[in-house]
């Protein structure tokens, strides 16, 4: 089972075709550690030997010598090759890595399927830290309602599976970044492992067409899913009662019992923590470098690597600290000790990444070449994260739309009037802050957030509810401005969609070939649009044009070059603009207007992306918040209705 569980998300995580769906196979982990632990301690319970110290001492030599290794590995690594601000998120994360806190470092920092996340060396970690808390807390649940009896403890079990099932529904459609990581939203899953384990125990059975149904919901996640499907949610019950049923039902003589029991699959499972542990770290810095583009060959260098050292590492590292009794090379007492100092470095480590912004004062002094060019681009990035201006509530942006949304978009609007509503994902979110740094409109609505294009799931992104809201209040808006990222709404000769990854792992002077427009995709996006503009006027921008130069290339060259975009890069965004000019009035919606390119302001990337007294950008596709003021205002100045709006005051 675990070779199911961890060959898709090194799978997914390397990004190779097919596996959308792979990030499920934490959930299958999940499962199954629901199911051996409930296992293990109900064993000592009904042999009256149950220890919280034994426990703790087992879970320790499982989990902590060879994490700890992998962290020292990286450690290692982000000296050598991370920035600071990237050295300080690392360190910060191996510190709450260390006290099994990540998942609440990851929630506050970024979400799991944002770009950036991918080169974050310790993402992976978050699993382990609540597989952790519920280390903590299910074996004194377990233990409490013990004498209470077998009927006492399912259904105890079955009513928090209910509840976490619940807060994740719940979640994902308030809290989607929260509701990833959070163990309340997971616990579901560890819970159904654990019933799995009591059913199990009270009457096993052995069903051939069970097992193999339950295979079959799982392959069909790891395939049919994407990072489009809310996660955790309803959808999770897919493969984890898939799981479930494996578990239960996969005995000896089974179809499926045969085929996980093939030797391949037995050793992927036996190294299989510490292939999770080592994927990650690999790829991360891989694409992080920008030394060589993550292409196929290296992905596949690096999938093979992964298992060469999870080898070396399940052989040298876990299998001598796991024994115990009288073959332990380690007893108890080192174990504690070992545990407990090694917890304590690691944090004090990222309190030091911190406190030292990322080691830059020893960073500047080692490469005085690039300092100038690194605080400006570390500038553009840090300063975007105090954008909102507190003193003005009415233009903050809404990254989720719920019923206390609408109170206080109504409050607003009782307030102020109509407002300018900018709609869509992370583009959009930079036009939101554009035009509340350069506006000084008291109520500029945002309705954005990260990867909600108008083609996306309408439930996850919020989409669904703003609708509904704008048929209602249509006279909340003066007008709905909408713009998104143009990259994802292309596909390579391949076939393969445009990643923005891909763009910024491109040489400088790489040649971008002819790219096919997605027109189902455009499509999907047009049509809401056009839903939209029946209740509201939407007014549909042409896309930005993303420049998607390399910060590494920045630091080689300095900031006193003349960039340029690649040869056929331009072509990428006059295919978009195109299209919407030709499309759009053939849909002959009233309310649906489309702002073309040559009304929008383009920048001259020579001047524009950066110099050397500021960064106009925060990466390849975002305004820092210099270029937020910068092009808000040049938008308002030049620019078409509806940016003459926001030149008056209002309110």
């Amino acid at each position: 089972m675990r070779f199911i569980a961890v060959v898709p998300v090194i799978l997914f995580h390397a990004q190779v075709p097919f596996f959308t769906g792979g990030f499920v196979g934490v959930d299958v982990f999940f499962v199954i550690s629901g199911f051996l632990i409930t296992s293990i301690l109900m064993n000592d319970l009904e042999k009256d030997r149950f220890s919280l110290v034994t426990f703790y001492e087992r879970r320790a030599r499982r989990i902590l010598p060879a994490l700890f290794a992998m962290i020292a590995a990286c450690v290692v690594a982000a000296e050598l090759i991370l920035l600071p601000g990237e050295y300080q998120d690392f360190a910060e994360s191996a510190g709450t890595a260390a006290v099994f806190l990540s998942n609440v470092f990851f929630w506050a920092n970024s979400g799991y399927f944002d770009p950036i996340s991918e080169e974050s060396p310790l993402l992976h970690t978050w699993s382990l830290a609540v597989e952790e808390q519920y280390y903590l807390l299910f074996p004194l649940i377990l233990w409490a309602l013990w004498k209470a009896g077998p009927k006492t403890i399912v259904a105890t079990l079955t009513a928090m599976t209910l509840a976490s099932l619940a807060l994740a529904e719940w979640g994902w459609r308030n809290e989607p970044t929260i509701n990833f990581y959070f163990i309340g939203s997971r616990a579901f899953e560890l819970f159904i492992g654990s019933l799995s384990a009591i059913w199990a125990r009270r009457a096993p059975q052995t069903n051939g067409w069970l097992a193999g149904l339950g295979l079959a919901m799982i392959v069909a996640a790891i395939f049919g899913y994407s990072e489009e499907v809310p996660f955790p949610s309803i959808y999770a019950l897919l493969p984890v009662v898939g799981t479930a049923l494996v578990l239960l039902f996969a005995r000896d003589g089974t179809q499926t019992a045969r085929l996980l029991s093939l030797p391949l699959l037995v050793w992927v499972g036996l190294i299989s923590y510490s292939a999770y542990l080592w994927h990650q770290p690999l790829l991360a810095f891989a694409r992080v470098q920008e030394w060589v583009p993550l292409n196929a060959l290296l992905t596949t260098a690096l999938i093979a690597m992964t298992f060469a050292l999870a080898f070396v590492s399940w052989k040298f590292v876990e299998q001598p600290f796991r024994s115990r009794g009288t073959d332990a090379k380690f007893s108890r007492r080192q174990i504690f000790i070992g545990s407990a100092v090694l917890i304590a470095v690691t944090f004090a480590y990222g309190l030091y990444g911190r406190a030292s912004d990322g080691r830059l004062e020893r960073w500047k002094l080692a490469n005085p070449d690039i300092a100038r060019e690194y605080a400006l681009l570390h500038d553009g990035r840090e300063n975007h994260k105090t954008r909102p201006d507190k003193s003005r509530p009415c233009t903050r942006n809404h990254r989720q739309f719920n019923a206390q949304t609408e109170e206080q978009i109504l409050a607003c609007y009782a307030q102020y009037g109509p407002a300018v509503a900018v709609l869509g994902d992370s583009i959009a979110e930079d036009l939101h802050g554009a035009m509340v740094a350069a506006s000084e409109r008291p109520f500029i609505l945002g309705l954005t957030l990260g990867g909600c294009r108008l083609n996306r799931p309408v439930d996850k992104c919020s989409l669904d509810q703003i609708l509904d809201f704008a048929s209602r209040h249509p006279e909340v808006f003066e007008a709905v401005v909408t713009q998104q990222l143009s990259s994802p709404q292309m596909v390579w000769p391949s076939g393969s969609p445009v990643l923005v990854q891909d763009l910024r792992a491109l040489a400088y002077d790489a040649e971008i070939p002819p790219l096919t427009l997605n027109t189902e995709l455009v499509e999907t996006g047009l049509d809401y649009a056009a839903r939209l503009a029946a209740h509201v006027p939407v007014y549909f921008l042409a896309p930005r044009v993303e420049h998607h130069v390399p910060a590494a290339e920045v630091m080689r060259q300095g900031c006193d070059v003349s960039y340029k975009l690649r040869s056929g890069q331009m072509a990428l965004f006059t295919q978009l603009d195109t299209y919407f000019q030709e499309r759009i009035p053939q849909l002959g919606v009233d309310g649906l207007r489309y702002l073309p390119l040559s009304q929008m302001h383009i920048y001259d990337p020579a001047t524009e992306i950066i110099t050397c007294d500021v960064a106009y950008w925060r990466d390849g596709h975002h305004w820092s918040a210099k270029g937020e003021a910068y092009f808000g205002r040049r938008l308002i100045e030049t620019g078409p209705y509806p940016f003459t709006w926001f030149a008056a005051r209002g309110g």
